[in-house]
């Protein structure tokens, strides 16, 4: 059993763990994982992501020439080698009854699959210097990685805390413009989920 396998089982236990207790720090925990990749962690932060995000069954992006399926298309930009290698793995890979699809884009590839053909967007690196549509198409879900904080097109952005462990916020105004439904379990794992009662 590959080591991301792993993580990933261990993800959705922690996850379940804590949406039946109710706490945030059960999702904060990944980053605790021993001996696994703060690449690894990522990946499996945006498998999770997948299992408890809902798409609209058609959307404006949906045409006869690339029309919706049971796959779930997750392009990735600026993803390195390891980063590439990790992602590798959840290619084929089951996520709401839905088989996920790997599209690695760059400048060029982007051409012939434009980002409407997406349902997930992972930006993987801020270093990568392809420029993405604002507002984004209907549909498309962004998650970025330590992202500027005015990339105000970012549904989920992972994060680190003082203590070097992954977290993640979600825009609710980005996900409005996707026209996605987000778990409500997911949301209240979310670093600003508490934003208006208590700062976190």
């Amino acid at each position: 059993m590959s080591k991301l396998r792993i993580v990933l089982d261990r993800a959705v236990i922690f996850l379940k763990r804590s949406i039946v207790m109710g706490v945030i720090s059960g999702m904060i925990a990944l980053s605790s994982s021993a001996r696994a990749s703060e690449v690894t962690l990522q990946v499996a932060f945006v498998y999770n992501f997948i299992k408890f995000i809902d798409w609209p069954t058609e959307t404006p992006s949906t045409s006869s020439s690339f029309p919706l399926s049971s796959s779930l298309r997750l392009c990735v930009l600026g993803a390195n080698k390891e980063m590439h290698e990790a992602l590798d793995q959840l290619n084929g890979k089951s996520a709401n009854k839905q088989t996920i699809e790997l599209v690695y884009l760059n400048a060029e590839s982007l051409a012939s699959t434009p980002l409407e053909h997406c349902q997930m967007v992972f930006r993987s690196s801020r270093s990568t210097s392809m420029v993405l549509p604002n507002p984004l198409p209907k549909g498309v879900v962004l998650v970025t990685n330590e992202q500027a904080q005015d990339d105000l097109n970012a549904s989920i952005v992972l994060m680190r805390n003082g203590e070097g462990r992954i977290e993640f916020e979600i825009n609710q105004s980005a996900v409005a413009q996707a026209g996605v439904k987000i778990s409500s379990q997911l949301l209240k794992l979310a670093k600003n989920a508490q934003v208006g009662k208590n700062q976190l």
